[in-house]
């Protein structure tokens, strides 16, 4: 067997390994930084949230909006605030007018 090994390699010449040679790229090193410490919030505090006071009912608010405007047609009435607004139209004009709440 180890003759026909000897053979073979003269016959074919001298052995030449190949090596595959891998190069790893460097790695680039960085400074952490030190964590900075939380900032503590103060608590929430809620805001007061006044009731709205309205002493009238949004029916009579709007019976009021329509006798100030003789001739208007009243699209919508809401509440803003302790006043009611109302969004009238007369012809080909859109106005808002404003009635107290008390």
């Amino acid at each position: 067997m180890a003759a026909l090994v000897i053979a073979m390699t003269m016959a074919v010449g001298p052995v030449t390994a190949q090596v595959r040679v891998q190069v790893q790229p460097k790695f680039q090193y960085q400074t952490l930084q030190p964590r900075q410490q939380k900032l503590q919030r103060q608590p929430r505090v809620q805001q007061q949230v006044k009731p709205r006071i309205l002493m009238i009912p949004p029916s009579q608010a709007a019976q009021i909006a329509i006798s100030q405007n003789p001739g208007a047609k009243l699209l919508s009435i809401k509440p803003k605030g302790n006043n009611y607004i109302a969004t009238m139209r007369q012809g080909n004009q859109v106005f808002r007018v404003p009635i107290p709440g008390n």
